[in-house]
């Protein structure tokens, strides 16, 4: 996590998950795709989808990012610093557009898109305040969160699940 001012004078975190992947297959999986990973290939999460799945979590638990007036804005994107990807490489395929929108994903040639991204929301610095006002808040589940919970009561598949619980 970086944070940050953004231009408005904003306070900003941004989540970035870094992956050492070089490749990738299209899996079966939902939200996974498959690659080279401890010596054999695995179904993963798609990095998108975890560093999305991280955001969502910590926005609904961590009182820095929800409670007024001034929640921290909390972003999240994926960087593979090995990874070369094509059109139509199976990690940018059609069914993760909707997770690479709400949290992009930088490959080895998109250095300058992540800057600009990191930039847009970091640019006027000052990220120690900001990481000391997350550390001293609480853990704290929003209201949005309760409306969750509440929907699972009443029968509603809901719980936001992370990494390996997918």
């Amino acid at each position: 996590m970086i944070t940050g001012l953004d231009n408005d004078q904003r306070e900003n975190a941004v989540i970035v998950e870094l992956k050492q992947w070089q490749k990738s297959e299209a899996s079966d999986a939902e939200a996974m795709v498959t690659t080279w990973l401890g010596g054999a290939l695995r179904d993963k999460l798609h990095p998108s989808v975890q560093a999305l799945s991280y955001r969502d979590y910590l926005a609904d638990m961590h009182s820095a990012f929800h409670e007024e007036p001034d929640p921290i804005l909390l972003s999240a994107c994926a960087y593979l610093h090995n990874y070369r990807a094509s059109s139509d490489d199976p990690i940018r395929a059609s069914k993760f557009q909707d997770f690479i929108s709400r949290a992009p994903l930088f490959d080895a040639e998109q250095g300058a898109e992540l800057e600009d991204f990191l930039v847009a929301r970091l640019s006027r610095g000052h990220g120690v305040p900001i990481l000391q006002r997350i550390e001293e808040s609480k853990l704290r589940p929003s209201k949005k969160l309760l409306e969750h919970i509440s929907g699972v009561v009443d029968g509603e598949p809901r719980f936001i699940l992370l990494d390996e619980q997918r």
